[in-house]
């Protein structure tokens, strides 16, 4: 029995290849042998952002990002025109027009004639945005899981000398009297030492916590909101932040208060940061209106909540280091680079997940998921 042959029949070949690049999900973009783009799918502009008009005629390096070195696509269209290999596959990072990298797996080929003359190259890209993200989650947990280790150890061996330090400061304090000059020394060893103490507290709370000790429950998200909100009311007074809250109506979540509560305070406190950073880069801005919004939302399985601000934001080179222990962009002596970890260990933890999007001067968007009831 003839299969059946729907509209087939009323395209030839040429147009039935046209259609199904048109139509392919992934980006393809054409060149003549000048290597200059005379074809790109529908997919290839909603990947890259630029429009038909604005690629036809130019090269591909309208898409060369800082990764990809000159010697880089010598050696790659030098396997594509060698007649023994004839073809190019492999990772590389292109760049879209409004400056986001994409990570793709591309491959590209010669086309040709029926006489098999080679008229130009085919190059198509498979986007491993994703596949990309969920590999440094993974990677981000081992780094973790480490640290954990190493911590367990430290915090005894460092925390002991340092409690006695303390104490034998604050004995001297007591029989101080009247020198000023040594009680204000004596302070500064006292503050210091709690300082440190408070990096290995940091440290335990990163490694001690687990999964296991996770008590997770039906959990409507806008009293725990409201009662971080009213936590941090005073820093947000104290700079003129508008705070706007838009939470779905009855959004709920398998949650930890204790712990959900912890990475909103996080991030919360993030912002405000990144928007006293803002003001001391352009004091300008303090006449300007400063925000941070607290969205939430159902998304399928899952209910979503942003914490978006107004602040200083977040440079493209330092996007994917900020989950990582001990990075941090805040001056020395203001930050240990745990907070951001922390956040994402928690998150880890109640089966949720992480992820920022930011532009440097242009304000920072956390959005982090939990599994709805």
């Amino acid at each position: 029995m003839q299969a059946p042959q729907g509209n087939l029949s009323l395209l030839n070949q040429d147009q039935l290849f046209a259609q199904c690049v048109q139509s392919c999900s992934e980006p393809v973009m054409v060149m003549n042998l000048d290597s200059h783009l005379i074809y790109v799918n529908d997919a290839w502009v909603r990947a890259y952002g630029f429009s038909r008009e604005e690629a036809l005629g130019k090269g591909p390096q309208i898409l060369r990002s800082k990764h990809s070195a000159g010697d880089f696509f010598e050696s790659m269209w030098k396997q594509v025109t060698n007649p023994r290999v004839g073809s190019w596959k492999g990772e590389v990072t292109h760049l879209a027009k409004d400056g986001q990298e994409v990570p793709v797996l591309l491959t590209v080929t010669p086309y040709r004639d029926d006489a098999g003359s080679v008229l130009g190259y085919m190059g198509i890209g498979l986007d491993l945005t994703e596949q990309k993200r969920l590999q440094a989650q993974v990677e981000q947990q081992d780094r973790l899981a480490t640290i954990g280790v190493l911590t367990s150890g430290m915090a005894h061996e460092v925390g002991t000398p340092i409690g006695v330090i303390r104490g034998r400061a604050e004995m001297m304090l007591m029989e101080a009297d009247d020198n000023e000059d040594l009680k204000k020394n004596l302070d500064i060893i006292i503050k210091q030492t709690d300082r440190i103490s408070g990096f290995i507290s940091s440290l335990l709370k990163l490694s001690r916590s687990s999964s296991a000790d996770v008590e997770l429950h039906s959990l409507a998200l806008l009293p725990v909101v409201n009662e971080v909100l009213d936590l941090l009311a005073p820093k947000f007074r104290k700079n003129k932040i508008q705070v706007e809250v838009n939470l779905e109506e009855g959004l709920r979540a398998q949650a930890d208060d204790g712990r959900l509560e912890q990475v909103l305070i996080n991030l919360l406190v993030n912002a405000v940061h990144a928007i006293e950073r803002k003001f001391e880069k352009l004091p300008a801005t303090q006449s300007q209106a400063q925000y941070i919004r607290v969205l939430g939302r159902t998304a399928l399985d899952r209910i979503e909540v942003t914490v978006e601000d107004s602040g200083c934001g977040i440079a493209s080179d330092h996007l994917k280091k900020i989950f990582e222990p001990f990075f941090t962009t805040k001056p020395a002596g203001q930050g240990t680079g745990l907070g951001l970890s922390i956040v994402s260990r928690i998150l880890h933890e109640m089966n949720g997940t992480i992820f920022v999007a930011s532009k440097e001067g242009q304000g920072t968007r956390f959005t982090f998921t939990l599994k709805t009831v």
